[in-house]
């Protein structure tokens, strides 16, 4: 059995008193680097606890900030960067049996009735286009269902 000494780890002095000890077994697998062994308590031991300077390199940013848009840029293919096609048609098949379900008991002339399926390739879009207009702010929300749209012109692909 080895014993594995760890530090309350602050950049106070070193307190032994603060040290935990675990019992805990270690095989040779389990460890990569050599045991820590308990620092002596002689006082001419050379190990000294100093206080560090631990300054991190600041790093300037060169790059052109914002969102870099792909010129093929569709809202069905800005949907397929964050969401699976697993994902879409499960939403696309639970969006469907909630609006069927809902639906039968409503009398005749009720508008949901009128509901028709949706299907994976119309969520796709649908997501897209709020993933759009999160992305891209416009004054008023019919500017975003124009043909030619600000950076992604005419690649709405409605």
């Amino acid at each position: 059995m080895t014993t594995v000494i760890f530090s309350a780890g602050s950049s106070e002095e070193y307190q032994p008193e603060r040290e935990i000890l675990s019992t805990h077994s270690l095989s040779s697998s389990d460890v990569d680097e050599p045991v820590a062994e308990r620092p002596s308590c002689d006082p001419d031991s050379e190990r000294l606890w100093v206080r560090g300077s631990s300054r991190s390199h600041q790093f300037t940013f060169t790059g052109e900030p914002g969102i870099k848009f792909d010129s093929n840029l569709t809202p069905a293919s800005l949907t397929d960067i964050f969401f699976s096609e697993e994902f879409i048609k499960t939403l696309v098949d639970a969006t469907n049996d909630y609006a069927n379900q809902t639906a039968r008991p409503l009398q005749q002339h009720s508008l949901f009735k009128y509901w028709k399926e949706t299907n994976p390739h119309e969520r796709r879009k649908f997501i897209g286009m709020l993933l759009y207009m999160d992305i891209v702010q416009l004054s008023a929300i019919p500017y975003y269902w124009r043909l030619l749209t600000t950076a992604v012109e005419g690649r709405l692909d409605f």
